[in-house]
């Protein structure tokens, strides 16, 4: 259950930054790229020559309260930038 609810978070984090990009830039593409960057980043071990990576089943998100509490922590900040490109502008008389 703790990993699913990181897991939640973690989705809905980057689900809002991603969408508000969309929304202010009006095109898809800067997300794309950005996505593919977070991929290419979160997949780095595995271009080390030697390394031993896990197969995606044996993966864990978080295993502990401190794991699942730094993931979200990690990227609160996504999504409060998110939240604040999402405001509404104040209106000029």
């Amino acid at each position: 259950p703790l990993a699913s609810a990181t897991q939640i978070l973690f989705a809905m984090f980057f689900g809002v930054f991603f969408f508000a990009l969309y929304y202010r830039s009006g095109s898809i593409i800067p997300g794309i790229i950005l996505h593919a960057l977070v991929d290419l980043s979160a997949n780095l071990n595995v271009l080390y020559p030697g390394a031993d990576p896990l197969p995606p089943s044996e993966r864990v998100f978080s295993r502990t309260p401190e794991s699942a509490l730094f993931a979200v922590a990690i990227t609160l900040p996504l999504f409060l930038i998110g939240l604040g490109m999402l405001r509404k502008e104040a209106s000029t008389p």
